[in-house]
């Protein structure tokens, strides 16, 4: 079993004492959105094994709005924010979506696999990882849709628009599997 937290807004905030990831949810929330967000924690971490030292503390937050689009993670809070209301199909896509963010934050994964992963989807390489226009063109973009389709075993929301190779994905979980970059 991971190690979530689940904090309702009345309550005080406990954090895991170790190093184990963890994921906290400081409000309440519905019980239908947890229950999506406990399956996805779940699967993140399954799929990342090898990761699971970096990984550390994760909040995530649910807002009316969000900038930009349906999530955002801002590494320097360690924070998803997902826009709530979504639907049950699009909710753990874009928190894959954005815990493959913090994951390439926390993790180190552009040093790691930088290269790699703009080889594989044949990126050019001295692009920058991450920013840009049009969004859905920078490494970082295509590593975080590549941990949704580990995540969740496909992807509905972006399919069309970030096309994903198998070398990239198989890159991507060996990495999370057992930290091999090659």
């Amino acid at each position: 079993m991971s190690a979530v937290v689940v904090v309702a807004a009345i309550g005080g905030l406990w954090r895991v004492a170790d190093r184990r990831p963890s994921l906290e949810i400081p409000q309440e929330v519905p019980a239908e959105v947890t229950e999506l967000t406990l399956a996805t924690w779940d699967s993140y971490l399954a799929a990342f094994p090898a990761q699971r030292n970096c990984i550390g503390t994760v909040t995530m937050r649910l807002t009316r709005s969000v900038d930009g689009g349906d999530a955002l993670y801002r590494p320097p809070e360690r924070t998803i924010y997902v826009e709530i209301p979504t639907t049950p199909e699009r909710f753990p896509e874009s928190l894959a979506h954005e815990l493959g963010h913090h994951l390439e934050t926390a993790c180190n994964a552009e040093a790691e696999l930088g290269s790699a992963v703009r080889d594989a989807q044949d990126l050019p390489s001295d692009s920058a990882w991450s920013g840009g226009e049009p969004w859905y063109d920078s490494p970082s973009e295509h590593f975080a849709e590549t941990v949704v389709e580990i995540v969740e075993g496909e992807r509905i929301t972006h399919q069309d628009i970030v096309i994903l190779q198998p070398a990239t994905i198989e890159l991507v979980r060996a990495w999370g599997a057992t930290g091999a970059t090659r």
